[in-house]
């Protein structure tokens, strides 16, 4: 079974998903439909709706692909604007305690 990734920061999840995008979408088209929408979800992290708006998009376009990014849906819907997961405003100080300690987590064998 593969480890995606321990590092929960926001960083930290888009990195991982563009990587396992790189690495499992074989198209160049849609390999780049789907990291500009990555780059969407990203930059509109910090804003709930905007980020409904990016990661509808995403999910649409993935459609295909949706055995490489379900991993991921736990980690993203944790910045919509009504998961009831989500205990901390993005950028805020207790995010990133808990982002930091997921840090220093290393991965199992």
């Amino acid at each position: 079974m593969e480890t995606l990734f321990l590092d929960q920061s926001h960083e930290g999840i888009f990195a991982s998903l563009r990587a396992k995008l790189c690495r499992e979408v074989s198209g160049s088209a849609i390999l780049l439909a789907l990291l500009q929408r990555v780059n969407s979800m990203q930059a509109a992290h910090t804003e709930p709706e905007a980020f409904q708006a990016s990661f509808d998009e995403f999910v649409a376009r993935a459609h295909d692909h949706l055995d490489v990014v379900r991993p991921f849906f736990p980690m993203l819907v944790g910045f919509l604007p009504s998961h009831p997961g989500v205990s901390c405003e993005p950028h805020g100080p207790k995010c990133y305690t808990a982002a930091k300690r997921s840090e220093r987590i290393l991965p199992a064998s």
